[in-house]
C-alpha cells in the first residue's frame, strides 16, 4: 500500500468513526443542492494556483486496505482575490499541513499529516489506529502508540481531544465500548499517566472558554459540568420549561462568552409511535433555564447528532439536522437568541468551521458521485457568506481536510 493510500485510509476511518458516534452515517457521504432562496454561485473565474504538496512517510500502519478518496473535478467557484478571505485557515492534504496567508496564498507548514486533531502549537496530532490512541510529532514526522491496549471493548479509549492551553494533556474517554466516549479521563502524553475524572459513561465533551471546565452528559439524560475546582455538577433544568421529558441529552457546545451551553436533546414527542423529537436546546448557566431553538423528527433512531457550532460572536449556531422530512434535512443556521433558522442548500454532515470574525462558514464534507465505485468519496469545501447568504464551492481546496481557522 502506498504512503498516500495509508494516510487517506486513516483520515477516512477517523471521519467515519466520528460520524458513527454521532449517528449521521446516513448523510455522511451525500451532498445535494436543493432549490432555495439562498444564492448558489455559478461563475467560473480563473483557478488559483495551489502548491503541489510532497508525500512523506506516514505513521506505521498494520490495518487492511479501506476505501480511498477520489479528487473532485476542478471547476473553481471562488475567485482568486477571494482566497484572501480564508486567511488563517489550516488544512491537511496529501500527507502535508498548509495554511493560507494574508494574501490568499497557501504556505506549507509540515511534511506529514495524520489527523485534524492537532495541539494548539501545531506540534502534535492525535489519531486512532486499531482502537489505540497514537501521537504524531509533526517536526520529526514520527508517531508512537500512547495507549497500547488490546482493542477490547473493556479497554477502548476514544474521543480524545487536547485540553485547551496545554500541549501535554489530553482529555479522552476510557472503559467505554467503541462508538461511545466512555468515562472522562486525562492522559499525560509524556508520562502516559491516566486519571479518571468521572465514572459516568458519557458523550463527547465541550470545554469552557477558559479551559477550566467542560460540559458532558451522563448517559442517558443528565447534563453535567466538570469543574477543576469542584468536580462534577449536574445542571438541573426547572420543570415545565420544555414540552416533554428529556429522554436523552448529549453533544454539548459551550458558547464563547461562557454563559450558555447548547445541547442536542431527545424530547418525548406527542406521538409515541414516532419516538423522540430531536431538539437543539440552550441552557443558561446562571439560572439553568432552558429553551428550544430548533426541533425536528429524526430519520431513524440509531446514533446521535453532532454538536452545533457557535459562531465566535455567539449570534449563530450551525447545526446538521438528519430530519425525516427532506425539506428539514440539512445544515441550518439558527439565531442563538431565538427566531426562525435558515437552511443552507446543501445536504451534508460535514464538519463546520467559522471564520474568526463570524462573517463566513466553511463546510468540509464528503461527496459520492453517482458513477463512483462503492467506498470511493470526494472531499470538498463549501464557503458561506453570512451577509449575502451566497454559498460557493472552493475547488482550490478540493481534497483538503480542514483543521482549524485562526
Amino acid at each position: 500500500m502506498s504512503n498516500l493510500q495509508m494516510q487517506t485510509k486513516r483520515r477516512l476511518i477517523q471521519i467515519l468513526l466520528m460520524v458513527f458516534v454521532t449517528g449521521i452515517i446516513a448523510g455522511c457521504a451525500l451532498v445535494e443542492i436543493n432549490d432555495t432562496d439562498i444564492a448558489v454561485h455559478t461563475e467560473t473565474p480563473s483557478p488559483t494556483a495551489t502548491p503541489s504538496p510532497t508525500n512523506t512517510r506516514p505513521p506505521q500502519s498494520t490495518a487492511s486496505p479501506t476505501p480511498t478518496f477520489k479528487p473532485t473535478p476542478t471547476v473553481p467557484l471562488l475567485a482568486e482575490t477571494d482566497m484572501r478571505l480564508l486567511s488563517g485557515l489550516l488544512y491537511g492534504i496529501d500527507d502535508t499541513i498548509w495554511t493560507i496567508d494574508d494574501e490568499g496564498n497557501s504556505q506549507q507548514l509540515y511534511d506529514c499529516f495524520a489527523s485534524r486533531n492537532v495541539s494548539s502549537d501545531l506540534r502534535y496530532a492525535l489519531f486512532v489506529e486499531e482502537w489505540n490512541l497514537w501521537l504524531m510529532d509533526h517536526q520529526s514526522c514520527t508517531s508512537r502508540n500512547l495507549t497500547n491496549t488490546s482493542g477490547d471493548e473493556e479497554e477502548f479509549e476514544g474521543g480524545a481531544m487536547w485540553w485547551p492551553g496545554r500541549t501535554d494533556t489530553v482529555l479522552m474517554g476510557v472503559y467505554g465500548a467503541p462508538y461511545s466516549f466512555g468515562s472522562p479521563s486525562t492522559l499525560n502524553i509524556r508520562s502516559g499517566e491516566i486519571s479518571v475524572l468521572s465514572e459516568e459513561i458519557s458523550s463527547g465533551p465541550s470545554f469552557s472558554p477558559n479551559g477550566r471546565k467542560f460540559a458532558f452528559s451522563g448517559f442517558p439524560d443528565k447534563p453535567l459540568v466538570y469543574d477543576m475546582n469542584s468536580g462534577v455538577n449536574q445542571l438541573e433544568i426547572p420543570r415545565g420549561q420544555l414540552p416533554g421529558e428529556i429522554e436523552r441529552i448529549a453533544s454539548p457546545a459551550w458558547s464563547h462568552d461562557g454563559t450558555r451551553i447548547a445541547w442536542i436533546a431527545g424530547i418525548e414527542g406527542d406521538d409515541s409511535l414516532k419516538g423522540w423529537n430531536i431538539s437543539l436546546i440552550i441552557i443558561e448557566l446562571e439560572s439553568t433555564n432552558a429553551s428550544i431553538l430548533h426541533s425536528y423528527l429524526p430519520l431513524g433512531v440509531d446514533g446521535w447528532p453532532l454538536a452545533a457550532e457557535w459562531s465566535p460572536d455567539d449570534k449563530w449556531l450551525a447545526l446538521y439536522a438528519l430530519a425525516e422530512n427532506p425539506k428539514e434535512r440539512g445544515i441550518w443556521l439558527i439565531p442563538a437568541d431565538g427566531g426562525p433558522g435558515r437552511k443552507l442548500p446543501i445536504v451534508s454532515s460535514g464538519l463546520m468551521f467559522w471564520s474568526p470574525n463570524s462573517d463566513y462558514l466553511l463546510i468540509n464534507s464528503l461527496k459520492r458521485e453517482p458513477d463512483d465505485e462503492p467506498g470511493v468519496f470526494s472531499e470538498e469545501v463549501w464557503f458561506l457568506r453570512i451577509d449575502t447568504w451566497e454559498i460557493q464551492r472552493i475547488d482550490q481546496l478540493s481534497g483538503a481536510s480542514i483543521i482549524d481557522w485562526r
